[in-house]
């Protein structure tokens, strides 16, 4: 997991793009075909929405601190 050291933010992930296939990591059929899909160096992550704001805030205090 992704977490912002200066403030401990983890955001949720909804979901993982690799090539042109999505994955919704908010269900589980989701994060198990992601899994058996296997690793790619092209892997997008995707914050859930309602995370957003807060993770831009603390990507901001990351930077100026």
């Amino acid at each position: 997991m992704m977490a912002i050291e200066t403030t401990g933010l983890t955001p949720r992930l909804a979901a993982v793009t690799v090539g042109f296939s999505r994955f919704d990591l908010t269900r589980w059929d989701g994060v198990m075909a992601w899994l058996n899909a296997g690793a790619s160096p092209s892997e997008c992550f995707h914050i859930h929405t309602d995370d957003i704001a807060a993770t831009d805030a603390a990507l901001k205090e990351e930077i100026d601190a």
